[in-house]
């Protein structure tokens, strides 16, 4: 389901990120939206942008700088980039995020995370809920024994990853676990950066969730079989994902694995890199239509839950042209209630994009 057109979620958080020489990035002051979209030449450092977004607004993080732990021996190593610090004592690396939870600051080689008021108060009140004998009644034992569990710091980690979203990073690589039918845990020995095999474990997965997936504006089914992924063109031809089109190998397991989480009930930040990869230009376009309708999608079910929200580095000038076509989408049936129905006939309304959500920026020379 999602959310309809005279609902939209407004803007949702104020969040920034500035970074100052880590890797090709020299100087950039980011404001970030629910939308954002970064384009520019290879190895002009999109990917490490999205990546250190990735890291910054993962769990994990917040609570390895809480613990007081090297944090560049984590989760930097696992995206691949511990080596983009910089130490140049002129030039040294810089960091400051900063979300409607907490902040980050990296400065001087030393990391420091301040707690928001406002998240520090939602904490407490989910604490208090927990601490209700009502409440209580509807936990299982297990429940209440997670709920136990807390840091030095009087954090319930339970209740972060519960108020904080999964952190999806979808990355370029994704191909190669469309061409082995064996378990990803199998790469697990190889010098293969963490992110990666961490999404080659998500398709696993998502395999099992959706053993059949339907990809209607290709006209084709996903079919998990007994370790094989399949593609059934019509009722008669199919070929093995290893054997099909590079564009497919690159579809399909982003598709499932975004297909998967956008239910969270904690809501999911996507991170997606180059979602056109080996596509023509058409599909290109139903592409972004399925990412950004992923991104709105809503369960009317889950009470309370913040908005799935969306980045993409790309190459592609037809990908900005397929969001330009979202985001005016939206503008014209705001400003022209009666073509609504005839703006819908043409962009789904589903992918429709608020421009007050939305953000882009072209990458150069550092």
């Amino acid at each position: 389901m999602h959310r309809k057109f005279d609902s939209f979620i407004p803007t949702y958080m104020s969040e920034k990120l500035i970074i100052r020489n880590f890797g090709p990035i020299k100087n950039a002051d980011l404001d970030l939206k629910r939308f954002m979209l970064f384009i520019g030449t290879q190895a002009s450092g999109k990917s490490t942008i999205a990546k250190v977004l990735a890291i910054f607004r993962d769990i994990r993080f917040v609570l390895e700088l809480k613990d007081g732990k090297d944090t560049q021996d984590t989760l930097f190593i696992s995206f691949n980039i511990k080596n983009y610090f910089s130490k140049n004592e002129h030039n040294a690396t810089y960091f400051h995020y900063t979300n409607d939870k907490y902040e980050i600051t990296y400065e001087n080689a030393k990391w420091e995370i301040n707690v928001l008021a406002s998240f520090q108060n939602q904490i407490s009140e989910e604490n208090t809920k927990i601490e209700t004998q009502h409440y209580l009644k509807t936990l299982t034992p297990e429940d209440i024994m997670a709920n136990a569990i807390t840091t030095v710091y009087g954090f319930n980690k339970n209740l972060l990853f519960e108020l904080l979203k999964e952190q999806v990073y979808i990355p370029a690589e994704r191909t190669l676990f469309a061409v082995i039918d064996d378990s990803p845990f199998s790469f697990s020995k190889l010098p293969i950066p963490v992110c990666i095999i961490t999404f080659g474990m998500w398709f696993e997965g998502a395999r099992f969730v959706n053993k059949t997936y339907s990809i209607d504006f290709l006209n084709i089914k996903y079919a998990f079989e007994g370790s094989r992924n399949v593609v059934y063109f019509d009722d008669t031809q199919s070929l093995l994902l290893s054997e099909s089109a590079s564009g497919l190998q690159s579809l399909i397991p982003m598709m499932l694995v975004i297909e998967t989480f956008k239910k969270s009930k904690r809501g999911a930040s996507f991170i997606v890199e180059e979602p056109e990869l080996n596509s023509f230009p058409t599909t290109q376009k139903l592409i972004i239509n399925f990412l950004a309708s992923s991104a709105n999608y809503v369960d009317n079910d889950v009470k309370d839950k913040e908005p799935n929200d969306l980045v993409i580095t790309t190459h592609s000038p037809y990908v900005l042209s397929s969001l330009n076509n979202l985001l005016f989408a939206h503008i014209v049936a705001n400003k022209h209630p009666d073509k609504k129905a005839s703006v819908t006939e043409i962009v789904p309304e589903s992918a429709w994009i608020n421009p007050d959500e939305f953000n882009a920026y072209y990458i150069t020379d550092g």
